[in-house]
């Protein structure tokens, strides 16, 4: 799950070198300065970094619970703050930050169900926008202008790409081959 800052100086990445565990590292574009951001024994993956580049948000798991969006300022447990303390979000997986910083759009797990939702960073969970509705819809990437999201769909039987307005219309798929398309990500 590597993940580059706007500015291209540092990459967050997800790794299970300190306890077998999936955990967050930060390092230099380089590779210089790798530093262990997570701590204790939760299950961390998916670090997003936001527009201006002072805040990580992660996906956090403790106890194998639905994951949870954590937002960090710096190394250490200290530095941490749950973005939802209500439990809105559904089951969180797939974080993708806009790069206005106005929203995350992420893959919702409720009842066994993957959708596409957003949600609007300011609200701290209480403006959630389900986008899609088709059962299997994962792996959401923000457009550089913020006006598309590119996802991955089984709602054709088979795994494909798909693109949407951020409103969740002008459904399009991209990909029909029958191959397992995934993971798809903008180019900047």
């Amino acid at each position: 799950d590597p993940a580059w800052s706007y500015d291209g100086s540092r990459i967050a990445f997800t790794s299970e070198r300190v306890n077998g565990l999936r955990q967050v590292f930060v390092m230099n574009a380089d590779g210089s300065d790798q530093q262990f951001w997570t701590r204790g024994y939760a299950v961390e993956y998916e670090p997003y970094w936001s527009p201006e580049g002072d805040v990580l948000a992660v996906v956090a798991s403790i106890n194998d619970a639905p994951g949870e969006i954590f937002l960090r300022t710096g190394e250490g447990e200290d530095n941490t703050t749950l973005f939802d303390r209500q439990k809105r979000l559904g089951g969180v997986d797939d974080l993708a930050w806009s790069s206005d910083g106005k929203y995350f759009a992420y893959t919702r797990t409720k009842s066994g169900h993957k959708e596409i939702a957003i949600v609007e960073v300011e609200s701290r969970g209480t403006l959630i926008f389900l986008l899609t509705n088709s059962l299997n819809n994962k792996e959401p990437d923000w457009s550089p202008d913020n006006m598309w999201i590119v996802f991955t769909s089984t709602q054709n039987q088979n795994s494909d790409i798909y693109i949407m307005d951020a409103a969740g219309g002008q459904v399009t798929q991209l990909t029909t081959d029958e191959a397992i398309d995934k993971e798809p990500a903008w180019q900047p």
